[in-house]
């Protein structure tokens, strides 16, 4: 098996068949305009780009994976609904409320819990239910 490798990247793997001005690959053909520092190394199926692989310095080595993109919209989306959350218990912490000690205690983690979130990937918490001193 062969690698076309061009610029350190592995182009294209299998039988390829060289001619004067392309590369040929069962019946796609590569030509040599587009890849102009191509070159075909002997190789292993390991080492197919698909596979992460690059050829640098004259040997294969594994390519560093790509980052996913940050999505700072989605974000942005998350931090208002924490903080949308977070107001609409605002008031479970005030002195004066009729709310049980247990209660107070659970909304107080819940809002921490919401304070602490991860606003790239939020995992939300469900908000205790109110319980009133009789």
């Amino acid at each position: 098996m062969t690698s076309l490798i061009d610029k350190g990247s592995v182009v294209a793997f299998g039988d390829i068949e060289e001619t004067a001005d392309a590369y040929i690959l069962n019946d796609a053909v590569i030509w040599k305009s587009i890849v102009p520092d191509g070159v075909l190394i002997d190789s292993e199926p390991a080492y197919a780009s698909e596979n992460g692989w690059m050829y640098i310095d004259g040997a294969f080595v594994e390519r560093e994976p790509v980052p996913e993109p940050i999505d700072y919209e989605a974000q942005a989306q998350n931090r208002k609904t924490r903080n949308a959350l977070l107001a609409d218990c605002d008031w479970t912490q005030l002195g004066d409320v009729n709310l049980t000690a247990d209660c107070k205690v659970d909304f107080a983690a819940y809002r921490q819990i919401l304070r602490d979130i991860d606003t790239f990937n939020p995992i939300w918490p469900i908000a205790p239910v109110e319980e009133w001193v009789a």
